[in-house]
């Protein structure tokens, strides 16, 4: 429940923040209450392209991010929103179970992707906090 109302007072938040700072912020929160190894965020930016943030259990660095955002290319591709896939993970090694969530109007104004090494993400909990945000 706590992770619900985090989740939910996050659109709030965003209406006084830029899109940098909104991609930052959702990626921030999912990675820490979903447990993620994984969390891209992709919004269109206030006229100056697409604003992508990656956090990564790694760290992150300009190389490994632009490595993520090829390894995911195909999921955001991906016509599905909500299904479970999987990918290898550049960095770490081993497989990510994703989840892509799109959203906002026409479900075309940005993009989540969350991962996981855990085999059973997303779950119905994971699944439902993606959906509150």
């Amino acid at each position: 429940m706590r992770d619900l109302v985090a989740l939910s007072a996050l659109p709030a938040l965003c209406a006084r923040l830029g899109p940098e700072a909104i991609a930052r912020g959702v990626a921030d929160a999912l990675f820490d209450i979903l447990s993620l190894d994984l969390a891209y965020v992709r919004l269109p930016g206030a006229g100056t392209g697409l604003v992508e943030v990656v956090r990564t259990r790694h760290g992150s660095d300009r190389t490994e991010d632009e490595a993520v955002k090829a390894s995911i290319a195909a999921l955001l591709k991906a016509d599905e929103t909500g299904s479970a896939m999987k990918f290898s993970d550049l960095v770490g090694g081993g497989m990510l179970h994703s989840a892509v969530t799109r959203f906002g109007v026409g479900a075309d104004y940005g993009i989540v992707v969350t991962s996981s090494r855990n085999a059973d993400f997303p779950t119905e909990q994971d699944r439902l906090l993606l959906g509150v945000w």
